[in-house]
């Protein structure tokens, strides 16, 4: 087999098409006689190999110039601590059983890798050079006269880089989307990465929830379980369960066994790793002894694995780290597991109840932790809130992530509105307000308001429905006043409260949301039953009408008492005048309630933004 290095010993000799002896040789090329090289003591790293590149089709006169450029090149080759060897060694006895490529050339060197790694690499290039020869072989001079010049001289010795299409990329990235789902094994609903947002460096990192423990209180984590988000974890939850029991009751009923990456033994690690989180140091060891996942797996695969041992060890941890409120819980999951284990086989469908219990009781463990971290931090908290977030909103303005000139525009804007404020507390306490308003309604709040958006929408939703109320109760002393009834007798304070509570009872779904469109109806069938035995459709039909019309925002009526409501609730609030207040008999605790959230927001808006503003 014909190849580029005879492995005759120490003193390799390179053989190269006929055309490089023109190139390297210095007595045919050189004009300067170059010195003898020591070709004994060259070593070369392979992988560090130097290229040469050498057109085809110059003519001699032009090949006989480039010496300077080999001399320069060998030169070039110190820093990577190899020479090239001397023509001068080359052996031209196999030089025409090679075909060598029409347009570039690949250069090999000795290398320091054994004789046979040597020999086995230079089998491979000689096949390479081989293949590469005869796919070029039918006319290599038209092939290199027609390519571009800087792809005839385009190295050999670079590798073949593959750059796909953008159809390409988006084939391989459906791809993988697609394999991902199968290959990913579940995890429980509850584990560590669903339990990360409520640790305590996480909590103390987190401007809104410190934003938010500092203006409720009672505010307490809990399982989210309302709206569409828990509606989805619910479902998510469910597929989960039942894909454990699917493999529980495939590995009581097969004689395969499982694998580490099976849902059980992940849902068992899962459980390990939530414990250690949150179990004291001392008790740390007795976890990691007992729930040793590899003897686990092999308890599972011998259908040894005894879940009445296993149950009553977890009661024991749980009654002993957990509040006292969750013994009850801890004992019902202990009563499913031997209920499940009464039987012969186990009842499955119980075991996996127990399991799901048992997670849940995981999970109200790590939110009472959370929740008794709070109470303890909440004194710091609000003690440092206002420096804590003077840092953040400076720290995201140096960062360019906000910007605070739609802020500037809205308070320069109250300030012009408002006439008779004075200081910056009572043009907020004026610009706050009409973001609250509904018949003039904002497209959005303020930057600077950002942390207080779900307060402010809350708070809106309250006056829009004391709103709402006056406007029913304004229907209801018409039809009082129609039907000549007394008005001492029908229209008292406590008469007037009573309806208050009737109206909100028809109007707050079980879920304590105001559907107030939805049921105008009703309210209209009630409103004219309280004055009236006769609810002939007619009556019902004017008084739904007037009612879908005036509790709409852009309704006369509700402009003029809306404004009303707010005017009194600024005065409130900057002048001490409550006589607007206290004349609203029925709703009077009610606006009081929004007139004291409304200041405590107002009042840390000015601590945090007063130098902003100024």
């Amino acid at each position: 087999m014909n190849s580029h290095l005879n492995n005759t010993g120490d003193n390799q000799e390179l053989k190269h098409p006929p055309h490089f002896k023109n190139v390297f040789s210095s007595k045919d090329s050189s004009p300067v006689n170059a010195p003898e090289q020591n070709t004994d003591a060259m070593e070369v790293v392979e992988n560090r190999r130097p290229s040469v590149v050498v057109p085809t089709n110059l003519d001699a006169s032009m090949l006989n110039t480039p010496s300077t450029t080999a001399q320069s090149h060998n030169e070039s080759n110190v820093t990577f601590t190899s020479q090239m060897p001397s023509t001068s060694e080359m052996s031209s006895s196999s030089t025409e059983n090679l075909l060598s490529p029409p347009s570039s050339i690949d250069i090999p060197h000795r290398s320091r890798s054994s004789p046979k790694t040597s020999k086995r690499l230079r089998r491979k290039r000689t096949k390479f050079y081989k293949g590469a020869a005869s796919q070029r072989s039918t006319s290599p001079s038209l092939l290199t006269n027609s390519l571009p010049i800087a792809k005839r001289f385009r190295s050999r010795s670079l590798p073949n880089i593959w750059i796909p299409s953008h159809k390409q990329t988006k084939l391989l990235i459906d791809d993988l989307q697609q394999r991902q789902p199968s290959e990913r094994v579940p995890v429980p609903p509850v584990n560590l990465q669903s339990m990360h947002e409520i640790d305590l460096h996480e909590i103390l990192k987190n401007p809104q929830l410190r934003h938010d423990i500092l203006f409720e209180p009672q505010l307490q984590f809990r399982p989210n379980l309302d709206g569409e988000r828990g509606k989805r974890k619910r479902m998510q939850g469910d597929r989960y369960w039942s894909a454990v029991k699917a493999e529980i009751r495939f590995l009581m009923t097969s004689e395969k066994v499982i694998t580490d990456n099976s849902i059980i033994v992940v849902m068992f690690q899962t459980l390990k790793d939530i414990l250690l989180s949150l179990l004291p140091s001392k008790d740390k060891a007795n976890v990691e002894e007992i729930m040793d996942i590899s003897l686990l797996v092999q308890e599972l695969n011998s259908k040894c694995f005894n879940f009445i041992k296993f149950s009553n060890w977890i009661s024991a941890i749980f009654k002993m780290h957990c509040a006292p409120m969750r013994d009850s819980w801890v004992d019902e999951m202990n009563c499913i597991f031997e209920k499940a284990c009464s039987t012969s086989p186990i009842n499955v469908d119980k075991v996996v109840e127990g399991l799901h219990v048992l997670f849940s009781i995981l999970e109200a463990m790590k939110l009472d932790v959370a929740n008794h971290q709070i109470r303890i931090l909440r004194p710091l908290l609000c003690s440092t809130a206002v420096a804590f977030e003077k840092e953040y909103f400076q720290t995201i303005i140096r960062k360019n992530k906000i910007n605070l000139n739609g802020s500037l525009d809205w308070y320069r804007k109250s300030k012009q509105r408002c006439n008779g404020a004075e200081g910056i507390q009572q043009v907020l306490s004026y610009g706050i307000l009409n973001l609250l308003s509904c018949s003039h309604m904002c497209s959005e709040f303020p930057d600077t308001l950002t942390f207080d958006h779900s307060r402010l929408v809350i708070l809106r939703a309250d006056i829009r429905q004391l709103i709402c109320i006056k406007v029913c109760l304004i229907l209801y002393q018409n039809l009082v006043s129609s039907y000549r009834l007394s008005t001492a007798e029908y229209c008292s304070a406590d008469k007037l409260q009573q309806l208050k509570k009737e109206i909100l009872s028809i109007i707050v779904d079980e879920n304590g949301n105001s559907k107030w469109t939805r049921n105008l109806n009703n309210l209209a069938v009630h409103l004219v039953s309280k004055v009236s035995q006769d609810t002939s459709p007619s009556r019902v039909k004017f008084c739904f009408n007037w009612l879908l019309n005036q509790t709409q925002p852009i309704s006369q009526i509700y402009s003029m008492l809306e404004q009303k409501l707010l005017d009194n609730v600024w005065r409130s609030l900057n002048t001490g005048d409550k006589s607007g207040l206290e004349q609203e008999i029925v709703i009077r605790e009610e606006l009081k309630g929004v007139a004291e959230r409304l200041n405590r927001i107002v009042e840390f808006h000015v601590s945090v933004f007063g130098d902003v503003y100024n």
